[in-house]
């Protein structure tokens, strides 16, 4: 008798223990003292730590930190030409033309994310659109909120 039988034995006896007389399923304790026995005695390779989960894994943030980075920058450079263009005084903070260089960021964005080949075609999908949107308005409205503002106090 080798020792995998010899393990299993020995939780499949406790089983009888634990187990009310009512109830056929063995309880959550049990069924981890199975699975650890399994693992130990197993015969299968163990996993290397550079498996191809890691690798897309990584692969993953790299895309995203690359999205949420372009942006950020385009939402900015939108508020900087908002400002150049605009102007930075009270009639401007009224102006809509403004908001022409947020929306032409969003658009090259967009441009920038499929011709780069970042994501796949399939896996680019709305959420990953209203993102981009979100985070190039919100970066431009605080930045061109602050320059509008320094130039109101300044």
């Amino acid at each position: 008798m080798n020792l995998e039988d010899e393990g299993t034995k020995q939780v499949r006896s406790s089983d009888t223990l634990d187990r009310s007389e009512d109830s056929l399923e063995y309880t959550e304790y049990e069924g981890d003292a199975l699975e650890e026995c399994e693992r130990l005695f197993s015969t299968r390779p163990a996993r290397s730590s550079m498996s191809t989960e890691s690798i897309s894994d990584r692969r993953e943030h790299i895309r995203s930190v690359s999205v949420t980075a372009m942006s950020a920058l385009l939402g900015v450079g939108a508020a900087l030409a908002s400002a150049t263009w605009v102007g930075t005084t009270t009639a401007a903070a009224q102006s809509t033309q403004a908001l022409a260089f947020v929306l032409g960021a969003i658009l090259v964005q967009y441009l920038l994310i499929n011709a780069s080949g970042i994501y796949g075609e399939d896996e680019f999908g709305t959420k990953h659109y209203l993102f981009v949107a979100f985070m190039t308005f919100a970066l431009w409205f605080v930045t061109w909120g602050i320059l509008l503002t320094s130039e109101a106090t300044g």
